[in-house]
């Protein structure tokens, strides 16, 4: 086979004139065919007409014909070229769209550097606006996929950001008084200025989050219902490692990617109330402390976890809601400490839960709590008021092991007997009280096997404790 001629700087010129002019090269052709045939094809016919009709009218049919087929290429080749000019102007729109937000996200990274808070706040509202910005272009950036990767971009920034230590928030405590200590290494008013300037910016990306994390039409009533995915929803957030010295609000937020908290610092309260979590929620080695009283809880009431909820090995200094809460997936609180109330009352257990070796130094409520799966409270510690009543346990639970140093009571009640017992310290004594009611199997539970019993009070109990039998029965 013979190779195509090739020229000094690539393949011969005829195949570029070619391609260059071909349109036009089918226009000639067709006229001068059309034009042959005009001529010739009536003279080649015999006696092709009827009355009236002549040589001279199918002639200037064919010619009309010809015509018609030339103006029908002409006008799709317009409109092709119209077509392809569309494009390259819209590419080139696309390009200028992309270079010019491309350009703003520069410069707002620039302003969240800057020393001057009003400055910060500017950059962040032009990340916000910048990524709402690709999620609706869907013009510039026709797919979904490309738009949640330009807002990813500006969302990890953000995260980034909160993730960023501030040297000032380990004087937190002293700069959040209203008088100047006396031994106070710097410019007291400069710092406590500063600081109130930083929370108040990382507040406010906390704000600009939340509100994108839900439908606002869900909010209409004066009652909440359940959030609905936002328009920041599809976005996956790592906040894991940060140090909140502020008030985290992020109640009433749908994360339907994963959320990440893990090893995160909430030393201001955190609000969780009323959200859904999609994919996995990520709290393990958090520590949950804050201002005494309600502004320095852990809130998680009525929200909903659809995957795993991840809290193992977290610190809950204050109380920690999780009232009318439901587990779609596993759950897992192994050693957890909770220095105060741990409310799960009302809460739904749908998957197997984790409580083992867990610290309930403070009261704990299970109050009307459904377990469908195992409820492993193994080798855990009730230090306060217990109770399980109306607890409605599908599967066996494990108590095996289980310390209860308990200076009020505890309740535990069982779906399948509905037994009650209750344990408590009265003058120092152990007082173990039994209400025993026979279920539809005959049997009877009174107390968990395995379970220990000691007084606070007196270290020396910790070491002997008082064991319960197994089968229950005391």
């Amino acid at each position: 086979m013979n190779k195509p001629h090739k020229g000094p700087n690539g393949p011969c010129q005829r195949d570029g004139w070619w391609r260059r002019n071909w349109f036009y090269a089918v226009l000639i052709l067709i006229a001068i065919i059309g034009s042959l045939c005009a001529f010739y094809l009536p003279l080649h016919i015999s006696e092709p007409f009827s009355a009236g009709d002549s040589v001279a009218a199918l002639r200037q049919a064919i010619l009309a014909a010809t015509g018609g087929v030339l103006a029908m290429l002409t006008l799709w080749e317009n409109r092709r070229k119209n077509l392809q000019e569309k494009d390259k102007n819209d590419l080139d729109h696309a390009r200028q769209v992309k270079a010019e937000r491309r350009s703003r996200y520069a410069k707002a990274i620039e302003q969240l550097a800057d020393d001057k808070a009003p400055i910060r706040r500017g950059g962040i509202y032009t990340l916000t606006k910048l990524a709402d910005e690709w999620l609706a272009d869907n013009k510039t950036v026709p797919t979904k996929e490309e738009r949640l990767s330009e807002g990813q971009v500006i969302i990890d920034s953000l995260c980034a950001y909160i993730r960023s230590s501030y040297p000032l928030s380990i004087h937190k405590k002293v700069l959040e008084r209203s008088h100047e200590p006396v031994d106070y290494p710097g410019n007291f008013l400069l710092d406590q200025a500063k600081f109130r300037e930083e929370q108040e910016v990382r507040q406010l990306i906390i704000k600009e989050i939340t509100k994108r994390l839900n439908d606002d039409s869900t909010f209409e009533d004066s009652k909440p219902k359940r959030p609905q995915k936002g328009p920041w929803s599809d976005f996956i957030y790592d906040f894991s490692k940060t140090t909140f010295f502020y008030m985290v609000d992020f109640k009433n937020s749908f994360f339907n990617k994963d959320a990440i908290f893990n090893s995160a610092k909430f030393i201001h309260g955190a609000d969780f109330n009323n959200s859904h979590f999609k994919q996995s929620a990520d709290f393990e080695n958090s520590g949950f402390s804050g201002p005494t009283g309600p502004a320095g809880s852990a809130k998680f009431l009525n929200s909903k976890f659809e995957s795993e909820a991840k809290f193992r090995g977290s610190l809950f200094v204050w109380d920690a809601h999780f009232n009318d809460t439901v587990f779609s997936h596993k759950a897992s609180f192994e050693n957890v400490r909770f220095n105060k109330k741990a409310i799960f009352s009302d809460t739904l257990f749908e998957q197997s839960v984790i409580f083992k070796n867990t610290y309930f130094a403070g009261g704990i409520k299970f109050f009307r709590t459904i377990f469908k799966k195992s409820a492993d409270f193994s080798s855990s510690y009730f230090f306060h008021e217990a109770n399980f009543f109306k607890a409605e346990f599908h599967q066996q639970p494990i108590f095996k092991s289980i310390n209860l140093g308990i200076t009020y009571t505890a309740q535990f009640s069982y779906k399948d007997c509905q037994n009650n017992f209750s344990v408590s310290t009265q003058n120092g004594a152990i007082q173990i009280k039994t209400t025993k009611v026979i279920a539809p199997n005959k049997n009877v539970f009174i107390l968990p096997e395995g379970a220990e019993l000691f007084n606070p009070d007196n270290p020396d109990d910790f070491s002997k404790g008082m064991v319960i039998s197994p089968g229950g029965r005391g």
